[in-house]
């Protein structure tokens, strides 16, 4: 047998090592209570292909904010007392989308926009009918007749009222005159 001295203390070291890991698990110590996400690296976007194929045009162009221009009594004489246009426009749009538009297609400055929404009754419809037992609309006395409908009828068609639809009040500047514009847009 070969004489065992050295190598024996040698091999029983590294049998001891391979039993008992060398490594030790220690606790890192916290100082705070909460936890803090630690942070990670954010890449920027790569994209290998565009994810879309066209880009999509806008919703709201000019023509389709501005619906038209309202040439009732009241909207006459807010053209000629206080140098303001109203005009019908998309529920949709804000004062600001209503105020380019008015610059792209008409050319003209605005001091200042109001808006408000009709507000649409209680009984009648969107399109202004109602249902006969509402009572909305009836005009008294001809209720039921032929002459009470069409009474009816032509009134809801005349005032062009509440149905939902935004309306917007155009101040313009004091180097606008509204007749004028009025004039160029056809209203008058």
């Amino acid at each position: 047998m070969a004489p065992s001295g050295k190598k024996d203390t040698k091999a029983a070291k590294a049998a001891k090592a391979v039993k008992k890991s060398q490594w030790k698990k220690t606790r890192k110590p916290r100082y705070s209570v909460v936890f803090h996400r630690p942070r990670t690296l954010i890449r920027s976007r790569d994209p290998k292909y565009p994810r879309q194929s066209a880009p999509s045009l806008p919703k709201m162009d000019a023509f389709s904010v501005i619906k038209a221009p309202l040439t009732t009594e009241s909207a006459m004489k807010k053209i000629e007392d206080n140098n303001t246009l109203v005009f019908l426009v998309d529920v949709r749009a804000n004062k600001k989308q209503i105020k380019d538009a008015v610059a792209r297609l008409y050319d003209i400055q605005t001091r200042k926009i109001n808006t408000l929404i009709r507000r649409v009754m209680e009984h009648a419809g969107v399109d202004g009918w109602a249902p006969p037992w509402s009572g909305a609309g009836a005009v008294r006395g001809l209720e039921g007749s032929v002459e009470g409908e069409r009474e009816v009828v032509r009134r809801r068609g005349a005032e062009k009222g509440p149905d939902g639809q935004k309306k917007a009040y155009v101040r313009l500047t004091p180097d606008y005159d509204a007749l004028d514009v009025a004039n160029k847009i056809g209203i008058i």
